[in-house]
């Protein structure tokens, strides 16, 4: 004869956090990674001895978002929003055909990259129950994790395809269609 379970049901995850973890989806299926940028690096015709110091400057921003956000613990999805913007705008400024904009490009997408995980994780330990935060953040884990092979194959074969401008500026498109949701819609 079976027991009777003892173990209480388990709390489903709000639905304010499913919105939101959609519209990370989205966001995460836009945003171009670091990789591009060394392709972008070869297509504006750097030399192969500036393309780490590149990867520098976009690493170098990105700790210096992720500390000042993660410090302050911030956790509003206008300014998760805003740094998604400057994603897109990182993004515009990497589809200009001119070698400065690899440097701008670069700090702007660390600024996004670096704040952008700080903000996202505060943002669903808020609005996750806690008897359903582990499972939040592993849906989280889930979501950014497994929408970056998809995006990267398909960013990736659009570079192939029509040349990495129009690859950047089609992410950039993405990312503005998340920002955009993330900071006009309230999940319910």
């Amino acid at each position: 004869v079976a027991k009777p379970s003892t173990e209480k049901p388990r709390t489903p995850l709000p639905g304010k956090l499913v919105v939101l973890l959609a519209v990370i989806g989205v966001f995460s299926f836009g945003v171009a990674g670091d990789a591009f940028l060394v392709l972008r690096a070869h297509d504006l015709g750097f030399a192969a001895a500036l393309i780490p110091i590149a990867w520098s400057v976009l690493h170098a921003a990105k700790v210096a978002a992720a500390y000042v956000v993660g410090k302050n613990n911030v956790q509003s999805r206008l300014v998760a929003a805003l740094a998604w913007t400057i994603g897109a705008v990182g993004l515009a400024v990497l589809a200009v055909d001119a070698p400065a904009t690899l440097w701008i490009g670069a700090a702007l997408l660390g600024v996004c990259h670096g704040a952008r995980e700080p903000i996202e994780k505060a943002l669903v330990r808020a609005l996750a129950p806690d008897d359903a935060r582990g499972r939040a953040f592993g849906a989280y884990a889930l979501t950014t994790g497994i929408l970056e092979l998809p995006s990267g194959i398909a960013i990736g074969a659009l570079w192939q395809i029509e040349g990495g401008a129009t690859a950047l500026l089609a992410a950039l498109v993405v990312v503005a269609v998340a920002a955009a949701l993330l900071a006009l819609t309230r999940p319910r």
